[in-house]
């Protein structure tokens, strides 16, 4: 796709701009649901080595929610998940085993 795109193809490009679009749709639903974020993380090797998915997504969270950045992971995205379970497990609460918990 990406190199058809980069032969000038135009579906190859509609297609290319259509996804970032997706992406930031997506986005978009998680913040009107209450998530509070500035920045958004995004990981893998498409959006890391394709510089052409990498500017849709940018171009439409630009558009659609200005103030909204956009960090690509340079490392495996296994990597953000650890952190998240890190954080999370930081801030819960350890049930203890024989006490009542909710």
């Amino acid at each position: 796709m990406f190199a058809a795109a980069d032969e000038g193809s135009a579906l190859a490009t509609a297609v290319i701009d259509a996804a970032g679009e997706a992406l930031a749709v997506l986005v978009g639903r998680l913040l009107d649901r209450g998530v509070a974020a500035s920045t958004v993380v995004a990981g893998g090797s498409v959006i890391e080595k394709q510089p052409r998915m990498r500017a849709a997504v940018h171009d439409d969270l630009s558009r659609t929610r200005p103030g909204i950045t956009l960090l690509v992971l340079d490392r495996p995205p296994v990597w953000g998940a650890l952190a998240l379970a890190r954080t999370l497990a930081l801030e819960s609460t350890p049930i203890r085993i024989g006490e009542p918990h909710s």
